[in-house]
């Protein structure tokens, strides 16, 4: 199997503040830009509080309104960074950017930076599906799983059921809804001749994929990656990465995420090519 250089695009809502919003208004006093964007936070944030109270934040949001025109707009910019980072780990698609020149127009865009690999780049479509069904999803993307390089990731996390909420519950999917997606996928790479694709299955607990023993691993038209990205210490993490593999269908390959900030400490790439079985797909977040 071919593992070019690979770029997980997670499909999913996602809120960016830019500084051009952050930037003082001639129209709109400064204390109120705060106060929209702490609202706007509360409004459009699955789970605000998860790691502080909404006391504590809205105390944090009007102590810089009120300080808002006494200081520098560096200052101010550095208060809102202070005020979104309350929000807690797990976060990463919530910020403030003021040194990226990209965040200076008034656009709404996935954080990405491309980067040109000897072998080429390699796309995978990353489904975060909510309550809504897998193939569904998948099928919205069927013009972009129709080119060579672009392969396609299901993430059992959130597919959430009735009543749970994203950050609060971890999710899980029914391996025949998986399976639907694994004939969805395949027959669509055989009827463009495409070269073999790639399907990511993230997992960190075994209830993640239940039923997981009656994966449909036939279809040669795809490589299915079963992709182990739990956090933690190296022991945590090699206690996951042992349960995750011991589960797995035969004919099936393993991926292994590093944390920058959540694993203690992280791996070294060397480090990581150690584990047994070998790790087909190393991916950073």
């Amino acid at each position: 199997m071919r593992m070019p250089g690979l770029l997980l695009v997670p499909l999913a809502m996602v809120a960016i503040v830019s500084s051009a919003q952050a930037r003082p208004s001639a129209s709109v006093a400064l204390a109120d830009d705060v106060r929209d964007l702490g609202a706007a936070i509360e409004e459009i944030h699955p789970a605000p509080f998860r790691s502080v109270s909404r006391q504590r934040f809205q105390a944090e949001v009007n102590t810089l309104a009120q300080r808002a025109e006494r200081i520098s707009r560096d200052e101010l910019l550095v208060g809102l960074m202070r005020m979104i980072a309350l929000l807690g780990p797990r976060n990463g698609h919530t910020g403030l950017f003021p040194g990226d020149p990209g965040h200076t127009r008034e656009l709404h865009f996935y954080p990405l930076r491309l980067y040109d690999f000897a072998d080429g780049l390699y796309v995978v479509l990353d489904l975060q599906p909510g309550r809504a069904s897998l193939l569904s999803q998948a099928e919205h993307y069927q013009s972009l799983l129709a080119l060579p390089d672009v392969g396609l990731a299901l993430d059992a996390e959130w597919k959430l059921q009735p009543g749970q909420k994203p950050l609060r519950q971890i999710g899980h999917v029914d391996i025949g809804e998986v399976n639907g997606v694994v004939n969805w996928l395949a027959t669509l790479t055989a009827r463009h001749h495409l070269p073999q694709k790639l399907l990511v299955l993230h997992q960190f607990q075994l209830a993640m994929l239940s039923g997981e023993q009656h994966l449909d691993t036939s279809r040669d038209d795809l490589a299915i990656v079963i992709h182990m990205d739990g956090q933690g210490t190296p022991g945590v993490k090699q206690g996951t990465w042992d349960a995750v593999t011991a589960a797995a269908p035969p004919k099936v390959f393993f991926g292994w995420k590093n944390f920058l900030v959540k694993d203690h400490p992280m791996l070294t790439p060397s480090e990581t090519m150690t584990k047994t079985p070998a790790p087909v797909m190393i991916s950073y977040q």
